[in-house]
């Protein structure tokens, strides 16, 4: 007998791992605490945010081509014409139908990379503003809670 332990390495499986890795990278598809790297985690930042954008443009072309008049990265203070805490961000993508008697308000995220519901339930918390896991009495209220007291009462106060 040898004194060497014996190693089996599968090359598909470490080809697999490294491609889905390095498409991650590319894509930005792969966040949280995968990387180690400030450059990577940067870059993946970065890229995520590219994606996300030209996702949002896309959801507003489909609806344009739907006959809604849409707009991207819309600010609050904008639709209330009032000034509104920075907190609360942007709206994603806001539409209106030609008649302007309905609204929507629209939290674009593209899910389709998530594997598993678990990955879907991380990216939904970390989108709702949640410091712990989904369903943590310890988690915060999400911004778009807050701007929903925010959207009420200004307009019970415009009645």
């Amino acid at each position: 007998m040898d004194d060497d332990p014996l190693l089996l390495v599968s090359p598909i499986l470490v080809s697999d791992a490294t491609m889905y890795a390095l498409s991650g990278l590319r894509d930005g598809t792969l966040q949280n605490q995968f990387w180690t790297s400030d450059i990577a985690k940067s870059y993946v930042g970065k890229r995520a945010e590219e994606a996300g954008l030209a996702f949002e443009e896309r959801v507003a072309e489909r609806l344009r081509s739907l006959g809604l008049r849409a707009w991207t990265r819309v600010k609050l203070s904008w639709i209330l014409n009032a000034k509104v805490e920075q907190t609360l961000g942007d709206i994603d993508v806001l539409a209106v139908s030609t008649d302007s008697l309905r609204v929507w308000v629209i939290e674009a995220k593209d899910l389709r990379f998530c594997r598993t519901e678990a990955e879907v339930s991380a990216r939904l918390s970390e989108y709702r503003g949640m410091d712990k896991a989904p369903f943590s009495k310890a988690s915060k209220p999400s911004s778009f809670e807050s701007a929903m007291r925010l959207t009420s009462t200004h307009l019970r106060e415009q009645e």
